[in-house]
């Protein structure tokens, strides 16, 4: 009979082990986009149904591209690990916090309201800046550029609340990058969301100066 419940204890354990990878980044070791809406939204319905406040933070790792042109892609998988660790130690047990693809995050704050949210954010901007890569022989620095988005009194959807968070956060990189805004309905405006294209266009255009000086160094390195 033992034999039979260890064998027992161990086919569950197997079966739980998969359904766990289906959720879980596996380089940072957080939640997965899919895995982070599904937990985001069942905590964003309890608090409409409470009565409750809630934010949306969401986060996008600023020069993130020259991270890994520069210093390689083990660099840039090292760095997004030591996100993941300076952000984990922050959030509470009715948090959700995924990795959303690429360098991109999203932390959901039950009970916070835009304010409290704002807070989280510099504090999470000061622990990046902290991350020090010198023993690894990493000369960058961690920054992030930060949107917010709080539920409002109509009672917004998840993906309501992450389109506002996502328009704020890139505010901040149009604003000059390593800083937090607040989800305003002008931004929605200036982002130019009617034609998804045109985002596309105007980050290829920030981001232009930055690949110009990339080439520039490359072709100094290589007449040196």
């Amino acid at each position: 009979m033992a034999s039979v419940g260890y064998w027992a204890h161990k086919t569950k354990r197997l079966q739980v082990h998969p359904k766990r990878m289906t959720e879980i980044d596996a380089l940072t070791g957080i939640c997965n986009r899919q895995h982070f809406s599904k937990r985001a939204n069942a905590a964003l319905v309890q608090c409409q149904r409470a009565g409750e406040t809630a934010a949306l933070l969401m986060f996008d790792l600023d020069h993130f591209k020259q991270v890994n042109d520069w210093s390689g892609h083990a660099a840039g998988d090292w760095a997004l690990q030591q996100v993941a660790e300076a952000v984990r130690p922050m959030c509470r047990s009715v948090d959700a916090f995924g990795r959303l693809g690429g360098e991109e995050f999203a932390l959901f704050l039950p009970g916070f309201d835009a304010a409290a949210a704002v807070r989280v954010a510099n504090d999470v901007q000061a622990r990046f800046m902290a991350i020090n890569g010198a023993s690894k022989g990493y000369a960058f620095r961690i920054t992030a550029s930060f949107g917010v988005a709080e539920l409002g009194p109509g009672g917004d959807d998840l993906p309501t609340l992450m389109r506002h968070a996502d328009q704020a956060m890139y505010a901040a990189k149009r604003g000059g990058r390593r800083q937090v805004r607040v989800f305003d309905p002008a931004m929605a405006a200036e982002d130019g969301l009617a034609d998804p294209r045109d985002r596309a266009r105007g980050v290829a255009r920030e981001h232009a100066p930055a690949q110009a000086a990339v080439l520039a160094e490359a072709t100094r390195r290589a007449t040196a």
